[in-house]
Parts: C-alpha cells; structure tokens; sequence
C-alpha cells in the first residue's frame, strides 16, 4: 500500500492594519510577514476574489505574485509552503488556498489608510466579509 503524506492543515491569514517603514504585517499560520504595499496590496485582491468570484480566481501580474510569494517564503522558512498558500490557475490567475473561514483581520486593519492603499469599497467589503480576530 502507498505512503500517503498526511494531509497539511489549511494556512490561516490575518491582514493586520500594523505598517513599519512602509510595509504591513500579515500573521501567516501565525508568522509576521512583512509586505510592501503592493503586496499586502494584492494579498487583499486575492482575500476579495474568495467572496467575489466562484473560484476564487482573479488575474494579478505573475511579477506581484512572486514577490508575494518571496515574502511568504521568508517569513514562513519554506518554499512550498509559500507557495502552497497561493494556487496558480491558467496564465495569469491566481487565488488564495486558505477558505474564506481562515481568513481574519486584525482590529488594527480598520486604521488603514483609505483610499491610498486600498480603495475605499475594498477596504468596506474587508471589514464587512471577514470577522476581526
């Protein structure tokens, strides 16, 4: 009979309103991640596109992807878990793997700057979508 690996628990993301020298704190499986805005940018457009569409999907350019990817990975200490976290679909399109139920915001991402980071009905559709944890 196969060894089946044991299945890996589901990543849980918290987008936090935390900013330190232009970047934000995201809490993957309970690491800091530091972003550049652009990804913690695109981090949001991914948590959105899991209540927006039905597959999740949304096109992002693949460059925002890896240097998502890339800071997932340090702050995770492991490639495919990173890379794990966010599944690529056809060409350009990607979603979170985390269900919508592992997805959290911390009471200080209502502090953040919209628009400017985000756009204001993004930022709305956050706050009212996922629960504070």
């Amino acid at each position: 009979m196969p060894h089946t690996p044991p299945a890996r628990a589901p990543a849980t993301l918290v987008l936090t309103g935390d900013r330190h020298q232009g970047h934000y704190l995201v809490l993957v499986d309970q690491h800091p991640a530091w972003l550049s805005a652009g990804s913690f940018t695109t981090l949001c457009q991914l948590a959105l596109a899991r209540h927006r569409t039905t597959t999740g999907y949304v096109p992002v350019p693949p460059m925002s992807i890896l240097r998502l990817r890339q800071a997932l990975r340090r702050a995770l200490g492991s490639s495919a878990r990173a890379r794990s976290i966010i599944e690529t679909g056809s060409a350009a399109e990607y979603r979170l793997t985390p269900e919508v139920a592992h997805i959290a915001l911390a009471p200080t991402f209502h502090e953040l700057p919209a628009p400017g980071l985000l756009a204001v009905e993004d930022k709305a559709d956050l706050i009212r979508l996922f629960p504070v944890a």
